[in-house]
């Protein structure tokens, strides 16, 4: 069987382009990627609209050239995804093909504007799709609620081969044994107001009235950087390094030397960067968001914060940094626990079942993906 699968670009860090680009040559059917999306490139020398109507009609002669029997499509609940992904699953749809549709991340906001003004249109188009797929049960209930009857299942993502072949559990052991100080606090992620990185600051910055040796991390760019930078000099938040975008061994060696990793994010899909902390075994302090509340044991894992309050956040971070005893027990349970949960290997068996199970069969079973709570109990 064939397979297409449409991805943003492979070397865009985060979300849909990382997820691919780790699964890339895992698949056990044939698969090719269709990149689609934002491309520096196209964008300065076509023009944005051009190069969406470019990706429409090169899309088009793709699945009529290769004839695919799955078409595989990969959006966020949100206005641009939702406009872009729906023209290509009704242009699969015209050619007969059997289309999937993988939500990633879900805009809140955006979601409860569809049920209030859109939801006819919304339906007409995504419940064409043969089957869907999204990274949190939350997700899931939010599409039944929205009127869609097709089967939804649950799936999982994944941590790069390279970042687990590099840390073994004999280093994470050694490292939180023998901590020294500074202790490290490190925010990996795009810097946009919404990744909470503000709130992350002002935690910090409360951290080190109590403890003034600590440092902190911030690896990443977005429209934000500038302001950030300017914001910590404003406030005289000492401590703070700043590493930009950072990727493969370079991202690996802060994660390696990070003590806790902070997200106080508004939403997300599935943060793989807090899948990458656990798979490094560095403990996490974060929120309740996306897919996290389907996996993540509070207190074993970490932290998950319904508050984003400052001296909340400090806290959690207080009670990892004083007890280097409990810095280890969660380091080595999230550790393990992404080790066997979150391989690229397992996400490529699951995908490839479930494509192979959409050429063989009209009724697919609702139980193709297990829930994290049935393989954590």
């Amino acid at each position: 069987m064939k397979v297409l699968i449409c991805t943003a670009n492979l070397e865009k860090s985060g979300g849909v382009g990382q997820l691919f680009q780790a699964l890339k040559g895992k698949f056990d059917v044939d698969v090719e990627y269709f990149i689609v999306g934002s491309r520096a490139s196209q964008d300065k020398f076509l023009g944005k609209p051009l190069r969406i109507v470019g990706d429409f009609i090169r899309f088009a002669f793709e699945i009529i050239r290769r004839r695919y029997d799955v078409v595989h499509v990969n959006p966020s609940m949100n206005f641009k995804a939702v406009m872009r992904d729906g023209t290509l699953l009704l242009i699969a749809k015209a050619f007969r093909c059997k289309v999937i549709v993988f939500f990633h991340g879900w805009d809140r906001g955006f979601s409860e504007t569809v049920v209030r003004r859109f939801l006819p249109a919304f339906r007409a188009v995504f419940s064409k799709a043969d089957a869907f797929v999204v990274l949190a049960s939350s997700f899931k209930r939010q599409l039944i609620k929205m009127g869609i009857s097709n089967p939804i299942y649950l799936a999982k993502t994944t941590v790069e081969d390279d970042l687990l072949s590099q840390i073994s559990e004999f280093s994470v052991r050694a490292k939180h044994r023998n901590a020294k100080n500074p202790l490290t606090v490190l925010f990996l992620s795009r810097i946009e107001r919404a990744k909470g990185i503000y709130e992350a600051l002002d935690a910090f910055s409360v951290l080190r009235r109590r403890r003034p040796n600590a440092r902190m991390d911030i690896v990443g760019d977005g429209t934000e950087l500038a302001s950030v930078m300017e914001y910590v000099g404003l406030k005289e938040i000492h401590g703070v390094r700043f590493y930009g975008h950072l990727c493969g061994p370079a991202k690996y060696e802060r994660l390696r030397e990070a003590d806790v990793y902070l997200l106080p994010t508004y939403s997300e899909g599935m943060p793989i960067s807090v899948l990458e902390a656990m798979a490094a075994g560095v403990p996490v302090v974060t929120r309740p968001v996306g897919g996290l509340p389907d996996f993540f044991q509070n207190g074993r894992m970490g932290f998950l914060s319904e508050s984003l309050e400052p001296e909340v956040l400090a806290g959690f971070l207080e009670r990892l940094f004083a007890n280097a005893r409990l810095r280890e027990e969660i380091a080595l349970h999230s550790f393990r626990f992404a080790r066997r949960e979150f391989t690229a290997d397992l996400v490529a068996q699951q995908l490839s079942t479930l494509y192979r199970s959409m050429q063989e069969s009209d009724d697919l079973s609702p139980e193709w993906s297990p829930s994290y709570q049935s393989r954590v109990a």
